[in-house]
């Protein structure tokens, strides 16, 4: 079974709690470093309407594997767009 973490407001009561001991120098607060990654790789219209071709994928069938729009892929096949995830160009190679 789930466990159910505590209210709000016995979080936020428990997170002054433990920045007024910081600032009292009682207490070491935990740091955590999250790392952003690198945005997504544009692709021209003639590369997504290549993949779809190659893939043999309806616009809708393309717009369902990558959980977008059909309107999505059909703009993404008329311009510069960075539809496509950067994973989907290499799983495709053979």
């Amino acid at each position: 079974m789930k466990q159910q973490r505590p209210p709000l407001f016995e979080r936020l009561q428990s997170g002054l709690e433990d920045l007024r001991l910081y600032a009292q120098g009682e207490q070491e607060l935990v740091e955590t470093k999250l790392s952003i990654p690198e945005p997504p790789r544009s692709y021209a219209a003639a590369d997504v309407t290549a993949l779809r071709s190659k893939l043999q994928l309806s616009q809708s069938s393309m717009a369902q594997l990558m959980h977008v729009s059909v309107k999505t892929v059909q703009r993404a096949g008329n311009r510069e767009s960075g539809l496509l995830p950067e994973w989907l160009p290499g799983c495709c190679r053979y």
